[in-house]
């Protein structure tokens, strides 16, 4: 049996809303999950959620962690921007979990599979 690793592990209050179906990725900052409501009233809707590591070791890390929460609450009512849908602290506080809407896929791997074109340059630039 192995053992999960330390940015793997999901907080237990967090753990009671959401199960965990899976890794969708991970980069410098932390891991983004697969997971699904646990609540009836949210009709067992998946989502996916970010964990950001290590969110208030300094106080960069901590302005850049409400940074990305601020825009993404701002600007979610966009059509081409994920939709918050929770926000969550850990039980020691050391690391935050943004629940949004599960897109169906990520800006990295339409630029590894070269399917951008000219009209989306708009759009992420």
């Amino acid at each position: 049996m192995s053992r999960k690793q330390p940015y793997e592990r999901i907080d237990r209050d967090v753990a009671r809303r959401y199960d965990v179906l899976g890794r969708i990725g991970r980069g410098c900052y932390g891991v983004v999950f697969e997971v699904q409501a646990k609540d009836v009233a949210l009709d067992y809707q998946r989502y996916a959620m970010k964990k950001i590591l290590y969110a208030y070791t300094n106080s960069s890390d901590a302005q850049k962690t409400y940074r990305e929460i601020s825009y993404l609450m701002e600007f979610g009512h966009h059509e081409n921007i994920v939709q918050v849908h929770d926000v969550l602290c850990s039980a020691d506080d050391r690391h935050v979990y943004i629940v949004m809407q599960l897109a169906d896929s990520d800006l990295r791997r339409a630029i590894k599979n070269r399917c951008l074109r000219e009209i989306h340059r708009p759009l992420i630039a």
